[in-house]
């Protein structure tokens, strides 16, 4: 089953504009400087490695 994203990934980068952040969820590559983001947790694993959200969204 394949799950489809891009409505969620939309929401978490209009919310961290909204947060004055920029809208850069799911983005990351293997680093990300914005250490207050609310939603960096859900978008780099523990590890520092980037989760994989349906790339693609503009």
């Amino acid at each position: 089953m394949t799950e489809d994203f891009s409505d969620l990934v939309r929401l978490i980068r209009s919310l961290q504009r909204l947060e004055g952040h920029p809208d850069c969820f799911g983005t990351a590559d293997h680093a990300c400087g914005q250490t207050e983001c609310a939603w960096r947790e859900y978008c780099l694993r523990s590890d520092g490695e980037p989760m994989y959200w349906s790339e693609e969204i503009q």
